[in-house]
Parts: C-alpha cells; structure tokens; sequence
C-alpha cells in the first residue's frame, strides 16, 4: 500500500487517474447483485470477478485475489487467488467463495514479473494488520469519494445565471450528502459560482461536515509532514476523504520494496462495473507499481437508520414535485447499495407499493408517478393515509419511517387573528384547514394590482400555519387570499382587512369597584368604540381621552361578573380582547385643595384665567391629596392630559416629587411645562399606582392651558392692535366680559400682532375665549397711559 511515491513525486491526493476496470458479482443464497449495490460481503457469498481489461492492452498484469483475517492471524496460501489476466482462461470470470473467518478481500494488480505472486504474498502474510488497515481506509475514502462524485455531478448541471438556483442545488445536494461546500466561493460572482463548486481540485473544497475539520485532525503528528507537502500544491485545503489516505502514507515505510510501490485506488462502482482511480501513475519499470483495490468489508451489514427531519411532515401525494427528503445516511443518495425502494400503503389502497428512487439532486426519494392512484376501498375519504418505506439494503431487507400523505384536498379553510392587520406593516396570521399539505400556492390579491406570492411552511401538520403578509407600502382596504391545491382547479378565496396604519393597542382594561367604569390603557383607548364585558355594554364618557387612557360607563342594567374578559370594539371595526382588572378601592385619591402659580414675563402683560380650575400650563402646581388607604413610599402617582402620555410622580425632592404630610396625605408640587412640554392642553387627571402594579382611578384636577404671550394692547381712535407671539391661541375677543360682539382670531395667525376695531376711550381690558376649551376664560387689562 506504498505512497510515498505521492511524497516523493510531490503529487497531492487526489484521485483524478482513471485505473483498470472489473466486472464484479455477488452471489448469496441464490441472489446476484452487481458489486455497486454490495456494502458488504459474509462467509460462504460466491464472488466472480473478470479483469475488464482493453483489447489493446499490451502489458501483462497480474490480477491477484487476497482474503485477509485478524491483524495478527496471517492468512492461508489457499486464500490467494491469481490471475494471469494477458492469457486465455485469464481473460474470463474467477469464480471465489468467501472463506469462514475471513475479514477482508483486496485485490492487487502487478505487472508480470518472475515470483511476483509469491513476493506479495509473502508482504501480505508478513503484514496482515498493515492491509486490513489499509483496506479499511480505501474503502471509507471510496465512499466518500462517490459522494463528492454526486456533488459535483450535480452542480455540473445546474445554470450558473442565477445565484439563488446555485445556492438551491448546493443546499440540496451538501443536505442528501451531508457535505460542506466551500462558502468562499458564494461569494464570486454568479457566473464563477459553479466553477469554483466543480473545479479540478473541487474535491480540495469540501468538507465532511464533522465537528472537526480536516486540517485539525491531521495537523500534528508524523502525518503534518504530509500535509503540509500537500498543502504547498493545493492550497492548504484538502478533500473530505484526505484523513483516511493519511494513514496509507503511514504504511508505505513498512511495505517499501526495491521492486515494487504500491498505489492505492479508489472505486466508484457503476453496476457490476468496479472502476478505479489513482492519484498516482503506475510504473512498469522498477520499482514496479502495485495497484491496491478494496471490496465491501466481509462482516453484518449496517442497515441505515432513515428519518425525516421533521417527523411529523405530512406529504401530498398529489404534488408532482414530490420529494421524501429522507436522512440518516448519504450514503442512501451517493450509493446503489439501497435498491428496490418501495412505499408501502399496506391495506389502504389497492395498489400497495410505489416504487421509489433516489436522486441526490431533488434531495430526496421520488415517487414513480406512472400509477399513484389510490382507489377508494372504504378510506378514501379520509384525509390522511399512512405508507412505510421499505427496500433492500445490498442483499438485506430494511424498513424506515412511517410517512404520513395527505391524499384529497383540504377544506375547512379560515384565518385567525385578522383583527390586527394593519396596512403599512408587515402582518402574521394564522391559516387553519383540515389538512394543509397539499397547498400548492398562497397569493395575496389586493384591488387594481398583481396577486403576489406567500411564502408558507411546506407539509405542515393539524396545526395552524403562521403566514406573515406583506402590507408595507399598502394601504388600508380589503384584500383576500387566494389558496391553490395540487390536483385542483379551484381557487379558495378568503378576505380579509387591512385597517389604517396606527400604533393602536390596548394594554389593559380597569373596572370601578361599583363596577360602572371602566378604564382602557393604551393608544387604542382614544378610539375604542364600546367596551363589552359579557352582554354588559360600556360607551364612551364624553371627552373621555386622559392621555393614553380612556374611561367608559356602563350603559346598560345588565351584571358584569368579575373574572370576565372585556372585549375592545374600534371604530374601524377590529377587535382586541383584554383581561378585565378591579381597580383598588383603596388606591382611591381625594383632592383637597389645588393651586396654581402662574409664571408671569416682566415684559409681558399677565393673561389671568377667570374659569375655576383652569391651570395655566407655564405655573407650578401644588395639590394636596388623601387616600382610603395608606401610601407607601414604593408607590407613585401618574398625571396626565388628554393629549399626553401619563408622567410618573415619585416620592422625593424636585418639581415632580411627592412628600407624605401622613401615612394618607399626599403633598406635590410639580412645574408644568417642564413635565407636560410646550404643547400640552386639557384636562389634567391623577391616580395612584401601587407597587405591585394595582392602581386607583383617575381623579379630576383640572385643565391645563396654555397662554398667548401678549406684549401690548394700543388703540388710537377707532383702531386697536394687539402685539405678542402664540396669539393664534385666542380663538375669540371682546372688549366685553359678555362677549358682546366677539372678534375671531383665524386659525391660521401666525404673525406677531392682530388688528381689530375699537374705540380708544372704551377699552379697558379685553377678554379672551382660548382655543385649548370652549369655556375657557381670560382677560388682559389694558395699560394705562
């Protein structure tokens, strides 16, 4: 097994040299197969062997048959077999019987030479451990050899156009082979793609797809020296099958001669056909060239154990594209070993078997559709039927999975979680249908466009399929899906809604002890139509916004039960549901007293507000209140405005800070436009929320408004003006306080003063209607000159 030849020529390792042929039988028990679907051989299995050799062939070989046993128990003379292929009875088939006790079989191939039988043999029977591990390895790295084979034979025919279909039959094939493909080379460009997947040296680019790699099981060590030669020609990248070559080289110091090196071959069966490559030429000078051939092991056969990577795929038997993508062993797509492939449907249908092939390009078995028609025999109607993979695996018998097939068309189709589509945002909802495997095409149509295509889980189970559709960039409306099926004609249309783009939620949904409110949080709240808890409905309370929140009242006699689900009804007809929760009674806040303190410019004329409870928005807020219960200092409180979200109040020193006057007395002090910002307006309301997230409900304050900043009033005979900035914010005067003859101020001022009619001797003040309420008023007293 000699290959320091490829040392000392500076070859790398592969095996690109096309060596003899043989035709090879196997007979057991009265069954002949061809070598190709042989994994492995037993005692007493009668082997024919005939060197298929050219006509022109002008140099004698010596074809000898070896049997080998125990790495320390040399083999017999009677289990040499030769063959003296240049003669006449040579050039026929050499019928062999498997001995008792034996462990391998090798066959050599020799140039003819005076006592060149009796020289191997006595190597052989000097070494037998040497060439049982030397057998050993040919054989493992013959199998993965004929995997990369598959490989490249497949990428070989894929269109190098498209960098997805490159990438499509990659994953295909590395996935039925359990191979890695070079990722570097994804990376060129589409059109060199294929090129670097199948190059020459393609097999220097693949990887087992161990957990460790190649280079670092064989980077140290008696074999680096190898490598590293190796790696001066190729790159430092080596073939999936390097590691078992490795321990050839190990074994060419023991067997070196000075009349012969040895050369390993790998085989790539084609039926009875055993080709061979070499990575080295042979030599008929000296040292003479041995070519050094391994058949299947002779030992029990390993029956591969196949599955799907998803047991519980169902598959439709209606899809012509069909493909069982069994694993377990790549050996099932890279070999002939497992043959007469069949789907066993047992008693469900009259044809019980479907004949099946393997092809490591689709990925999978392939059904033999010339006759897949299952006839009713009492379980047609039924959606779903079992079948068995049964076959041969060499000369035994083997079962795999039970697979579950989907035979009819599926019905029952609806769509769950509609209510939150919302246009301009990717969307999930589910699709529940008696049976989805047979699915062929989800398309989402929509009005004055193309139907576009959703992607969907293939061979999905019982379960609802989550389906995610593609509403960015479209508008609100109704749209449907359209469900195609193999095997029919018919298109499923199922509508469905897309409602405007909102950040609409609700988060949660508070009841009154009495029962008679109810407080929806969450930028939903402000249009929520009603609120239903059982057959008890709630409506809107008037300017019912207090920031993200909003309260409802009870519009009707019935009882609401606690325990109950409140069902959110928007005003564009989605739903939302949310756990009711019973506001904390005792978390209720009384106000005692509330002020304000309006922040007045020397240089500005002072906007008083004359509506109770109005609080201008640049002042600062004091208020006293008191609980039910007992404040805890983990406690905090939230204010908030209609148009605001709720700021959180805390226990501690600044302008949003609380202080206990007592265990149920509440002092705060906060500045208004520093917590509410500049554009705040309306009703300012307070609630408590304790620590554990229970809260009380909220309370009246006040309204929050905000001020025009009025600089001066002048009027000169019939002509008044106003000077400032925000006048925009008076929605009416008058020179009046009972706004006899008011002036509107348009709502589109954006200058820094305002004219309008008036007599100079009469105007002492003038009275504000402001924009932020109806009711809201305010005056500004004229300087006096």
């Amino acid at each position: 097994m000699l290959l320091l030849a490829a040392i000392a020529s500076a070859d790398d390792v592969r095996f690109d040299l096309a060596g003899p042929k043989f035709d090879i039988t196997v007979t057991r028990n009265g069954i002949t197969l061809p070598i190709a679907q042989v994994p492995n051989l037993l005692p007493q299995d009668q082997l024919q062997i005939k060197a298929d050799l050219p006509s022109t062939q002008s140099n004698h070989l010596l074809l000898i048959v070896a049997f080998l046993r125990g790495t320390t128990n040399e083999p017999p003379d009677g289990w040499f077999t030769a063959v003296e292929t240049w003669k006449p009875e040579g050039q026929h088939s050499v019928r062999l019987t498997v001995p008792d006790g034996a462990q391998r079989v090798v066959l050599f191939v020799a140039p003819e030479t005076g006592g060149d039988f009796d020289t191997l043999r006595s190597v052989v029977k000097r070494n037998p451990g040497v060439f049982l591990r030397a057998s050993d390895s040919l054989f493992k790295g013959s199998l993965q050899q004929q995997r990369i084979e598959r490989y490249l034979s497949g990428m070989q025919s894929v269109a190098g156009e498209d960098e997805k279909v490159v990438a499509a039959r990659s994953a295909k094939l590395a996935g039925a082979l359990i191979l890695k493909p070079n990722a570097d080379c994804f990376k060129q460009p589409v059109e060199d793609q294929v090129d670097c997947l199948t190059q020459a040296s393609a097999p220097m680019l693949l990887d087992s797809g161990g957990a460790q790699t190649i280079s670092a099981a064989f980077s140290t060590g008696a074999s680096s020296d190898f490598i590293n030669e190796a790696s001066q020609n190729d790159g430092g990248v080596y073939s999936a099958y390097v590691g078992t070559i490795v321990d050839l080289v190990h074994l060419a110091g023991l067997l070196h001669t000075a009349q012969y090196r040895y050369i390993p071959a790998l085989t790539l069966p084609d039926g009875s056909t055993l080709n061979t490559r070499l990575n080295a030429p042979p030599s008929f000078s000296n040292p003479k060239s041995v070519i050094v051939i391994a058949l299947p092991p002779i030992k029990p056969s390993r029956v591969p154990d196949l599955h799907l990577e998803d047991d519980h795929e169902v598959f439709c038997l209606k899809d012509p594209g069909l493909v069982l993508p069994l694993r377990g062993s790549a050996t099932l797509y890279s070999t002939a070993f497992a043959h007469d492939l069949v789907l066993d449907f047992g008693d469900v249908a009259q044809h019980r078997t479907v004949p099946l092939t393997s092809d490591v390009v689709a990925g999978g078995l392939l059904l033999d559709r010339s006759d897949l028609s299952l006839p009713n025999d009492g379980t047609g109607d039924a959606p779903r039927v079992q079948a068995i993979v049964r076959g041969k695996w060499g000369f035994d018998r083997f079962e795999g999975p039970s697979l579950t097939f989907q035979q009819v068309e599926g019905s029952g189709w609806r769509l769950i979680g509609t209510g939150s589509i919302t246009a301009g945002s990717k969307a999930q909802v589910q699709l529940q249908g008696n049976s989805t495997a047979c699915l062929s095409r989800i398309m989402l149509a929509q009005p004055g466009a193309d139907a576009e295509a959703i992607s969907f889980p293939r061979g999905a189970d019982d379960s609802p399929m989550m389906l995610t559709l593609p509403f960015v960039g479209k508008g609100p409306g109704i749209y449907a899906l359209m469900l195609l099926q193999y095997g029919s004609d018919a298109t499923i249309t199922l509508p469905l809604r897309a409602y405007a783009e909102t950040n609409a939620r609700i988060t949660s949904a508070y009841i009154s002890p009495d029962q008679q409110t109810i407080t929806l949080s969450g930028a939903a709240a402000a249009t929520a139509r009603l609120v239903k808890v059982g057959d008890a409905v709630f409506t809107p309370v008037g300017s019912q916004a207090l920031g993200s929140d909003a309260e409802f009242r009870l519009q009707s006699a019935m009882p609401v039960h606690s325990g109950e689900n409140a069902l959110v009804a928007d005003k564009d007809g989605r739903t939302t549901t949310v756990a009711l929760i019973v506001d904390d009674s005792v978390a209720t806040l009384h106000v005692i007293s509330f002020t304000s303190e309006p922040e007045n410019v020397a240089a500005e004329l002072p906007v008083e507000l004359l509506t109770e409870k109005a609080v201008p928005l640049h002042s600062t807020l004091h208020f006293v209140v008191k609980s039910e219960g007992s404040f805890l200092a983990s406690d905090h409180m939230e204010i908030a405005t209609a148009e605001g979200a709720a700021k959180e109040l805390s226990f501690g020193p600044g302008n949003t800070g609380l202080v206990l006057e007592d265990e149920r007395t509440v002092v705060g002090t906060l500045d208004a436009d520093k917590v509410f910002g500049e554009s705040a307006f309306g009703m300012l309301n307070l609630r408590l929320v304790r620590a554990n997230g229970e809260r009380g409900p909220w309370v009246p304050l006040g309204t929050l408004v905000r001020r025009p900043e009025v600089t001066a009033i002048r009027c000169i005979s019939k002509s008044c003006v106003v000077r400032g900035r925000n006048l925009f914010l008076i929605r009416e005067l008058s020179t009046s306080e009972d706004f006899a003859n008011p002036i509107q101020i348009p709502e589109n001022t954006t200058g820094e003063e305002f004219r309008f009619l008036g007599d100079a001797g009469q105007v002492r003040a003038l009275y504000l209607h402001l924009r932020d309420g109806v009711t809201i008023t305010a005056v500004v007293r004229v300087q006096a000159r």
